[in-house]
């Protein structure tokens, strides 16, 4: 027999048709985020009563959310096609913005960690994956699929062979890039 828990959203009784766009996990902070349709953010403690430590409005958007361990920050990709990083203070549950990348001229899609070194990866349905260095908090470099027809879908990373970065969109292939 299978053992389900739901989290669920605290349901105002003006906006009663919000939901969850994207959730992520951090094993290492043992929580939960997630984003709205309207919105907020919420974040849970990952324990048997799943509970809410913080939540907040957004000023825009969310469209996705991503825990990066190696760079410790709570990502997440805007309607505006910005990304916003934030860092967490687990012992205070206070999350404070901590950068603004100016990323995409379409919907973000995917954002993924690269460890060596320390990069984000993010892609968009504007056909670009592009590379950023967190520490300098700059764009290093950006790809271009020129077989795209509508954009980036997802996005992957293997740090095996020198490190490889997946990616595929609405084609019958996936390309693999060697930043």
């Amino acid at each position: 027999m299978q053992q389900q828990t739901s989290i669920s959203l605290p349901i105002n009784e003006t906006n009663t048709k919000n939901f969850i766009l994207d959730f992520a996990y951090s094993a290492e902070l043992n929580v939960i985020g997630a984003i709205t349709s309207d919105r907020l953010n919420y974040f849970w403690e990952n324990n048997k009563n799943f509970k809410l430590v913080k939540h907040f409005r957004s000023d825009v958007l969310s469209t996705g959310i991503w825990w990066l361990p190696n760079h410790r920050y709570w990502v997440k990709a805007g309607a505006d096609y910005n990304i916003r990083g934030y860092q967490w203070d687990h012992h205070n549950h206070e999350m404070q913005q901590a950068f603004l990348l100016q990323a995409h001229n379409k919907q973000i899609t995917d954002i993924v960690e690269i460890s060596q070194p320390k990069l984000l990866a993010s892609s968009s349905l504007d056909k670009k994956i592009r590379l950023y260095d967190l520490t300098e908090m700059k764009l290093l470099t950006e790809f271009k699929d020129p077989n795209s027809t509508r954009g980036i879908r997802g996005l992957a990373y293997s740090d095996e062979f020198g490190g490889n970065l997946l990616s595929y969109g609405f084609e019958y292939y996936v390309n693999v890039w060697c930043p």
